[in-house]
């Protein structure tokens, strides 16, 4: 009897020191598994980071292009920019803008370059000349690079210069390294003036709104119908506007 009781006891420590040992594993086994979905999306996310940053500046550098072909008179210029996911868009057909001064109406589509992230919200547009980005979609918008916009209140005169992105529409997607080519298509001159300063106002649907208002108003215009697609900017006692349309020719490969 005592015999096949410490067998039992026996019996019972090895089961226990099994049942430990599976216990010990699984506890290990799923830590392990916790370390790597938590530093896959950790990895994940420094990759998205790194790469909207590395389009940010390939952004600028094109930004710059821009600057040169449209207002500098460099016949062409391309930019080579590597993306690691996400899409780099050229569209012709949108950004709308309405200029109306005394009596005159100009009204015309800006266009855009965009980089949309396919892990995160974040974009980044070239938009009229300025660099535009937004992080979150429901979030606020910011003016990484100012347009060429001026108003002269020592002579109350208004200079718009107008970007105007003619493509037939391209995008390309994934990992990839994109050329951004820009070709001068010449550039038009519109004066205006008035017998007496008038308002001039300013109407532009963008996805920017809010980094677009904020600069027009550190320039000094009352900004009115501000949503989320467009706003309306009013500069009081211009006695002279000068819109000055650059046409810019754009291609992806």
């Amino acid at each position: 009897m005592r015999i096949q009781m410490c067998r039992s006891h026996s019996d019972n420590n090895a089961v226990s020191e099994t049942l430990g040992y599976i216990l010990i594993f699984m506890i290990v086994v799923s830590c392990i598994a916790i370390i790597l979905v938590i530093g896959n999306g950790v990895l994940d996310n420094a990759k998205s980071q790194n790469n909207f940053k590395g389009i940010e500046q390939g952004f600028m550098v094109v930004s710059s292009d821009l600057k040169q072909v449209a207002l500098e008179g460099t016949p062409l210029k391309t930019t080579r920019i590597h993306m690691e996911g996400g899409s780099i868009t050229a569209n012709s057909s949108t950004n709308e803008i309405k200029v109306t001064y005394n009596g005159n109406t100009y009204n015309n589509k800006i266009g855009n370059i965009t980089f949309r992230s396919s892990t995160s919200s974040g974009i980044i547009a070239i938009e009229n000349g300025g660099l535009w980005e937004k992080y979150d979609i429901t979030g606020s918008d910011i003016m990484v690079l100012k347009p060429r916009i001026f108003n002269i209140s020592d002579t109350n005169t208004l200079v718009l210069n107008i970007i105007r992105l003619n493509t037939t529409g391209s995008s390309i997607g994934g990992s990839a390294t994109v050329s951004i080519t820009l070709q001068d298509q010449g550039t038009n001159v519109y004066p205006y003036s008035a017998p007496s300063p008038s308002d001039a106002e300013i109407t532009l649907n963008t996805a920017y709104p809010q980094a677009w208002a904020r600069f027009m108003e550190d320039n000094g215009a009352y900004i009115s119908g501000l949503d989320d697609h467009s706003f309306t900017a009013k500069f009081t006692k211009i006695s002279k506007l000068i819109i000055i349309e650059h046409n810019v020719g754009v291609t992806l490969n």
